[in-house]
C-alpha cells in the first residue's frame, strides 16, 4: 500500500491567490475594497499630515528620552480615543492604500491604522488603488481626507494647498495661478 503524498501551500501563495480572487471579484474601477493585515501596511513618509508619533512608537512605546516626548504623548492619547471607538464600532471608513512590493503604503488613514493597532486589531478594511495615485490625484485624495480634520495646523493646510497646486501645474502646464483657478480645482 503506497502512502499519499501531501503538499502544502505556502502562506505567500495563499495570500497571492486570495488577492487575485479579490481583484477578479472587485475589478470594476481604479480601486477595490479588501481587508488587509495591519502587519502589511506601511505609513507614507510623504504624508502631508506631519505626525510626530511613528509606527514604532505605537508598537514599542515612546522612549522617555525622545525629544518629542510631550507631542507624541498627546498624539498617542488622541489615538487611544480613536482606538476606543474602533474597539466599539470598528473602522467606519476604510483606509486608502496602494501596493508597493509586498506591503501596502497608506495614502489616507494613518490615524485609523495606528489606532487599530492600539485597539489590538490584526486587520483593517482598505481601499486599494491598482497603482500609486499620480501627483495631483494623490494630493487631492490626501487633501479631502485631511480637510475634515479639525486639528490640522495652518502650516499643514497651506502645505496641502501648495502641493496640490504644484502637482496641478505639472499635470496641466499652467503657468499662472489665480484665485479662480484655485477655486475651480
Amino acid at each position: 500500500m503506497s502512502k499519499k503524498k501531501r503538499f502544502g501551500v505556502s502562506q505567500a501563495l495563499t495570500r497571492g491567490l486570495s488577492e487575485t480572487i479579490h481583484v477578479v471579484e472587485n475589478n470594476t474601477g481604479m480601486f477595490r475594497n479588501v481587508v488587509l493585515p495591519l502587519s502589511r501596511i506601511e505609513l507614507d513618509p510623504d504624508n502631508p499630515r506631519k505626525m510626530a508619533i511613528t509606527l514604532e512608537d505605537v508598537i514599542n512605546g515612546i522612549s522617555k528620552n525622545d525629544p518629542q516626548l510631550e507631542r507624541k504623548q498627546g498624539e498617542l492619547e488622541k489615538l487611544r480615543e480613536l482606538a476606543n471607538t474602533i474597539e466599539a464600532s470598528g473602522v467606519i471608513n476604510p483606509i486608502v492604500v496602494y501596493k508597493m512590493g509586498e506591503v501596502y503604503r497608506i495614502v489616507a488613514g494613518e490615524r485609523r491604522s495606528l489606532a487599530s493597532l492600539l485597539a489590538g486589531k490584526q486587520e483593517i478594511e482598505a481601499r486599494i488603488y491598482k497603482e500609486k495615485p499620480k501627483g495631483f490625484e494623490l494630493k487631492l485624495v490626501q487633501w479631502f481626507e485631511n480637510t475634515a480634520r479639525e486639528d490640522l495646523t495652518l502650516d499643514e493646510r497651506i502645505g496641502n494647498i501648495r502641493d496640490i497646486m504644484q502637482e496641478y501645474k505639472k499635470q496641466n502646464g499652467v503657468a499662472a495661478l489665480s484665485a479662480t483657478l484655485l477655486k475651480n480645482i
